[in-house]
């Protein structure tokens, strides 16, 4: 009689050598934490530099229903176990943490074995409620030596009572684990005598071992806090595999990056991402929580919410949209949205073998076509772009979990691109111009069944049924409404119409893009123009005054120096730019037109003042020889209009002449259509009713190419025929254009701050109230607090958070007083003493002197220090801001006995700006919402003071940004 024996390799190869990759020995753990009811599912990759431990180091948790000893034994340790697969339904109660029944993910009862697959070395700390926390040492690469079998191997097991134990528990793990090694090492043959090497390698690792302080503080600790309550499994493993570690450079700039570690990044993420059904459910419906942490000395941050997966409201932008069920026996229904016309949608498969019992599913999928075709605008063509390219396709999930690999960027089971490579206007569909799902059940659709290394399904009838009815559904699909020939004209007469807007829009921009160019060319050559033409009209200048000196002057000596001095005028009123109409200059570009401008006016007013010379040239002239000069001056005048007149005219006929041009292109195209139809359906002379036939169709395609001629021609002609040089189209489309453009960000912005108001009246009243007990509950707590770094280090990050909160709500405080507020009089030094209350940190640690005046201290006004100090605050807080670029650091409040004056020595606001900066939403501030200063005037103005900026150099001494409150004059009198 003989019995089975496993080596144990077997473990290895069921195991490490079952998984595919990386992303998919995570979903294995996390679905078996998902099974065990747990709520928050994370990685977290701990950076060598990361509490100076030295080595990286990986973490898979949950907070599920974790193990006890005999479980560990009975269970964890034996291979195969059976009892996710017999059907067996839980009961709500302890077992399920009190938490309603889920269905099991996990059936093979190998998945467990996936952690082999993350790295070498691996502590296990599970830990179920009321019970005691347990820890396993374990090096995966024992398992690959081939001369052991199963029973040789000695899994250390101890169990941790409190957190003062862990390094010495952890120190015995190991060393029970290395009596693998001793106790083999006299024994013949000695099973490592052809593994020598990869004996010491992993004898040395382990010894060198150590437990960072972070797993103690961040895992251990935690689950020994509440014996009672706390439970869940946390893999530790040591030295993760490279996949791991490359994904520390998934954030890091492009630089940075290398195209491998970026693919095998984004890989992984693409694979993790939607774990749960997302399309469905909004992050905050999902059963549980999950996320890929990198741990780092900078700080922390969750891979999975770097980039954003798809949301549920995405299906209502995206251009196309499949929405419906089969049943299970080849048939469809649903609706078909095509961009923004919905058709319910049947289909029934050709084939007759329906039933190989893959079950009835839902379909839901989303479809954005390239940019030719979207009907989105570039800023949610890009949004919907971005995300695709990281996570577009068709995922499959049974009962919301996800099942990989379908839906990775290099899975193509229904074979949408080797279609699309043979005829892309037929088939239509692309993979990565997708994102949506498929929803199977595991009672609905039970021999749809994953293969044992979780890399999709097997390959039997069910599955084959599946797939071939789904190849065909879409190939229908693309048949009847997407492509280039479809039997539907749904979609074509819609991209018609967006390929017009768009070639409408394209135009627009281009004309847009070149003045632009124009105006950026001028701004950069026209002020070096001006200082030539200058110098060169004051040479003239000096030549002329120099030529009038001498005695009995003629015109005649004269006349050329005149003219040569005329022309210089003419040019420079030829390099005067006016500010664009047709678009919205850039700050950079208004700033820059504020200087030529500036230089404009300058070199204006120094040709004036050489005007004196002109007129003492005319003086010396006889009555004869300054007639001469009025004909000959008359003349020039005359003959210049008459130049500019005839370049119009020149552009003109070039207009005329490329519309003509286009104009007959129209009509050769419409007339060769016809031509083309018409030649198509001569019938032959002799059967009557193919003639009659043919007329119909004649008169048919003629009302056709006839209306589509008058809908392309007469508003082309109509257009023309509207123009006049009484408007200036430019600046009427220029003038429309900004308008919109302001007047969609303002709304955008304006919803935003609408929310927040409306959040702020609602927490109003009881936001004093708790803001009081939090206050004092963190300053009892300290008392109560746990003497160990971790408790400590906590606390002092919630007291440090609760500094900064505070802060804020100091300037909040006087806003909630405004509803009862009274007059009274406000002084200088009352407000300067509030700010320097509230910035006194800021102030110091930036070097910033806070100073007023002894007249500013008197200064007062009959108001509402409600309003006032707000607005003292959020200029002060502006210019500590912009003082940071600068070395000289003053804030001043001054007084001329009326006004009160808050200035400062850091950046002068730019001339063009000074009535900006008080606009709703602008701001020059990165990341600044443009908000403040508007508030602070609105609220000024309501009690009769006003706000505004100055560069005048009398009240702006310091050379930065000064403010003027100015009360208003019922303020004075009162």
């Amino acid at each position: 009689m003989a019995q089975f024996r496993a080596k144990a390799r077997a473990v290895d190869l069921l195991g490490k050598g079952q998984i595919a990759d990386l992303p998919t020995a995570i979903s294995e753990l996390w679905k078996n934490g998902y099974d065990a009811y747990a709520s928050d599912l994370r990685a977290d990759l701990y950076m060598p530099d990361y509490e100076n431990y030295g080595s990286p180091v990986f973490v898979m948790s949950d907070d599920g229903v974790g193990m006890n000893y005999d479980e560990i034994n009975s269970k964890w340790f034996v291979l195969g176990t059976d009892s996710k697969t017999r059907g067996e339904k839980d009961v709500k109660g302890p077992k399920t943490l009190f938490k309603e029944p889920r269905i099991k993910m996990g059936e093979k009862g190998i998945g467990r074995l996936a952690v082999a697959y993350l790295g070498p070395q691996m502590l296990m700390l599970t830990k179920k409620q009321e019970d005691v926390l347990y820890a396993i040492y374990f090096d995966w690469r024992i398992l690959e030596n081939y001369n052991l079998f199963l029973e040789d191997i000695i899994i250390p097991i101890k169990q941790i009572d409190h957190t003062e134990d862990v390094n010495e528990v952890f120190e015995v793990l190991r060393n029970e684990f290395l009596d693998n090694f001793r106790r083999v090492k006299n024994l013949v043959p000695n099973p490592w005598k052809d593994q020598m090497n990869e004996a010491k390698i992993i004898i040395e690792e382990t010894k060198k071992l150590k437990l960072p302080s972070y797993i103690t503080e961040d895992y251990i600790q935690d689950l020994l806090a509440d014996p009672l309550k706390s439970s869940g499994t946390k893999f530790v493993v040591f030295e993760p595999v490279d996949q791991i570690l490359d994904l520390k450079n998934y954030v890091k700039s492009d630089s940075d990056k290398t195209n491998e570690t970026t693919n095998a990044a984004e890989y992984t993420i693409s694979s993790l991402a939607g774990l749960f059904n997302l399309f469905k459910y909004a992050n905050e419906d999902s059963i549980c929580d999950i996320s890929f942490n990198i741990n780092e000395v900078t700080g922390i941050y969750d891979l999975l919410t770097y980039n954003a997966f798809f949301e549920p409201t995405d299906f209502e932008e995206c251009d196309h949209l499949i929405d419906g069920e089969f049943d299970g026996e080849g048939n469809f229904k649903g609706d078909v949205r095509i961009y923004r016309e919905t058709v319910h949608h049947e289909f029934s498969s050709l084939r007759t073998d329906r039933d190989s019992g893959y079950g009835a599913f839902k379909l839901k999928l989303g479809v954005i076509p390239g940019p030719q075709d979207t009907s989105l605008t570039d800023e949610r063509f890009r949004y919907f772009k971005s995300k695709l390219d990281l996570f577009g396709g068709l995922y499959v999930y049974r009962d919301d979990f996800r099942i990989l690999p379908y839906g990775r960027s290099d899975y193509d089971f229904l074979q949408f691109e080797e279609r699309r490579g043979k005829r892309a206007g037929h088939y239509f569909f692309a993979k990565r111009r997708m994102f949506g799902y498929i929803e199977i059940t595991r009672e609905n659709n039970k021999k749809l069944r994953e293969k044992s290394s979780r890399e999709g399904f097997i390959n039997n009838a069910a599955y084959r049924e599946f797939r071939t009815l789904l190849i065909e559904f879409f190939i229908d699909l693309a048949k009847k409404y997407f492509a280039t020939d479809a039997e539907y004209d749904y979609k074509d007469k819609q991209v018609q119409q967006l390929r017009k807007l768009a070639a409408s829009e394209k135009d627009e921009k281009r004309r847009e893009k070149e003045a632009k160019r124009k105006f950026a060319r001028k701004l950069k050559e026209y002020p070096k123009e001006i200082e030539e033409l200058e110098e060169n009209y004051l040479k003239l200048v000096d030549v002329l005054k120099h030529k009038v000196s001498q005695v009995n002057v003629a015109y005649e000596d004269i006349d050329e120096t005149i003219r040569a001095i005329s022309e210089c005028k003419d040019k420079l009123a030829k390099l005067k730019i006016v500010k664009p109409v047709r678009f919205k200059p850039s700050d950079n570009q208004r700033g820059r037109y504020d200087k030529y401008l500036k230089k404009y006016q300058e070199a204006e007013k120094r040709i004036s003042l050489a005007e004196p010379a002109l007129k003492e040239a005319r003086l010396k002239l006889d009555i004869h020889e300054r007639y001469k000069e009025f004909e000959a001056r008359g003349k020039y005048y005359r003959n210049k209009i008459m130049a500019s007149f005839n370049q119009y005219q020149n552009r003109i006929k070039l207009a005329s002449v490329s519309i003509q041009n286009n104009f007959t292109v129209e009509r050769s195209s419409f007339l060769e259509e016809y031509e083309e139809k018409y030649n198509a359906i001569i019938p032959e002379e002799a059967n009557e009713n193919a003639i009659e036939n043919s007329i119909g169709m004649l008169t048919s395609i003629f009302e056709e190419i006839n209306s589509r001629a008058e809908e392309r021609i007469n508003p082309f002609i109509e257009h023309i025929e509207r123009l006049t040089f009484d408007i200036n189209e430019d600046h009427l489309i220029g003038y429309y254009k900004i308008q919109y453009e302001e007047m969609m960000e303002e709304w955008k912005k304006t919803h935003e701050l609408a929310q927040l108001g409306i959040a702020v009246e609602i927490i109003d009243h009881q936001f004093n109230t708790l803001y009081a007990q939090l206050k004092e509950s963190i300053k009892t707590l300290e008392s109560y607090i746990i003497q160990d770094s971790k408790s400590t280090r906590r606390y002092k990050t919630l007291v440090t958070a609760f500094d900064h909160l505070e802060d804020n709500y100091k300037l909040l405080q006087p806003l909630y007083r405004t509803t009862g507020r009274i007059r009274k009089d406000v002084t200088g030094f009352e407000l300067y003493e509030y700010a320097n209350d509230f910035f006194e940190k800021r102030l110091k640690d930036s070097n910033i002197t806070f100073e007023i005046t002894p007249e500013a201290k008197k200064w007062s006004v009959f108001s509402f220090e409600s309003i006032l100090k707000p607005v003292i605050i959020n200029v002060i807080n502006n210019a500590i801001y912009w003082l940071g670029f600068v070395e000289k650091r003053i804030i001043r409040i001054d007084t001329d006995g009326v006004n009160l004056f808050v200035l400062n020595s850091g950046k002068e606001i730019e001339n063009h700006l000074i009535e900006d900066i008080f606009k709703m939403f602008y701001s020059a501030r990165p990341n600044g919402r443009g908000i403040g200063l508007y508030l602070a005037k609105k609220s000024l103005n309501g009690i009769g003071i006003d706000i505004y900026a100055t560069n005048s150099e009398k009240l702006n001494i310091l050379g930065g940004a000064c403010f003027v409150i100015a009360p208003m004059i019922d303020q004075i009198e009162n």
